[in-house]
């Protein structure tokens, strides 16, 4: 596989992401409406933290991408760049941080248990299907420097 073409690999894996999400939200929709499971007892609680945590996730989300952006127009290979910089400070993944933050806040919003079973779900499907691939990548493009971040960086927070 040429690089280019696993760059294309790569970009559908990222693009694919946010679908993925919406996908979950539509299924644990469909089941929470057949099996209203409630998180908890005090459910306006749950659903102002819910609807503050969907607030401030897409925050995180274009503040990545803004980063990621800027940094990209600084290098001549788009992969390597300074990964040391606004949330991939703190997170290797911020956006993908960003869109299960969605997830919870829509879980806590829903107030249903079977949103929240989904996302832990989802952070797994991401941590061992999603994320590997795209470290793969990275570190073949990056060998030594992306090999540093992952040692200084966790993976979510």
């Amino acid at each position: 596989m040429t690089k280019e073409e696993k760059n294309g690999v790569l970009e559908q894996i990222v693009a694919y992401s946010p679908t993925i999400i919406f996908a979950v939200m539509l299924i644990s929709v469909v089941i929470h409406i057949n099996l209203p499971l409630a998180i908890g007892f005090n459910t306006t609680v749950i659903r102002i933290i819910g609807f503050v945590v969907m607030l401030l996730s897409p925050l995180i989300i274009i503040w990545a991408q803004n980063v990621r952006r800027s940094l990209y127009q600084a290098v001549t290979d788009r992969t390597c760049f300074n990964f040391f910089s606004g949330p991939y400070r703190f997170s290797r993944h911020p956006i993908y941080l960003g869109l299960i933050l969605v997830l919870l806040g829509f879980a806590l919003l829903l107030n249903s248990v079977v949103t929240l079973v989904l996302t832990v779900l989802t952070i797994i499907f991401f941590s061992f299907v999603i994320i590997p691939i795209e470290e793969r990548e990275l570190d073949e493009h990056c060998p030594g420097v992306y090999a540093e971040y992952k040692t200084r960086v966790r993976m979510w927070l």
